[in-house]
């Protein structure tokens, strides 16, 4: 990419930016959701699924960023965890279960509670019933169309010739800049911007480290979209 070519691209990446950053996405979720809002919940979904199917995660970060994605749907997890558990234990949990269940601050908490102290089995359990939340809600959350996001992100894509591995990656940068639920659990939480979550980035986005490498150091850097300080990345 020459120098002209390169300006030309920041230049558009600029307008391209503005745009993505015009769409309001920082309210909570009320009501039937839009096509923006599917579309980074279906991503989300996705993304927490594959980490739940490769890692043993089972702290409040990662029950905040599921009970968000699922809603009302959260109920299903705990009735799956309590099947495990008997006696004045399961009668303790339950109803601090069906206290909260409805409380989107308190129902993160809960589900700590009843996962503390589980074993191997009470934890595949909770990453099975978790997953198979998590793909259904991305189907139920399917709509007609494209979104907002989409069509910018299509148009970017279709201007500078990114790579599928690319895509992606820009798909993960605009989401967790743009939500801050996104934004708490993959760049606070897990560190997804430094070599030290490059792995679980991996995971997200189902790359191997040499596509990942070539996705940072590709044509979104190029026309300044992030930048890539040693190990880490940042949003521009």
């Amino acid at each position: 990419m020459n120098v002209t070519c390169k300006k030309l691209g920041k230049v558009e990446a600029m307008k391209f930016k503005k745009r993505m950053e015009s769409l309001d996405f920082s309210g909570p979720l009320h009501g039937d959701p839009d096509k923006n809002e599917r579309f980074v919940l279906r991503k989300c979904a996705v993304y927490l699924e594959r980490l739940l199917g490769n890692y043993q995660l089972a702290d409040r970060e990662t029950m905040l960023l599921l009970t968000w994605i699922l809603g009302a749907e959260t109920a299903v997890i705990g009735e799956a965890l309590l099947k495990n558990v008997s006696g004045r234990k399961r009668e303790k949990l339950l109803a601090d279960w069906e206290e909260n269940i409805s409380d989107p601050d308190e129902a993160p908490d809960s589900l700590c509670r009843i996962l503390r102290n589980s074993d191997k089995k009470e934890y595949h359990s909770f990453a099975v019933a978790a997953r198979t939340a998590l793909s259904r809600r991305h189907k139920d959350l399917d709509y007609s169309g494209r979104s907002d996001i989409e069509k910018k992100l299509r148009s970017l894509s279709k201007m500078f010739g990114l790579t599928e591995q690319e895509i992606a990656f820009v798909e993960f940068l605009y989401i967790v800049s743009l939500w801050q639920q996104a934004e708490n659990y993959f760049v606070d939480h897990l560190c997804c911007q430094d070599i030290s979550g490059w792995r679980y980035l991996k995971t997200i986005l189902q790359m191997t480290e040499c596509e990942l490498a070539g996705a940072l150091s590709g044509t979104p850097e190029r026309i300044g979209l992030y930048e890539m300080d040693r190990h880490t990345f940042t949003f521009t």
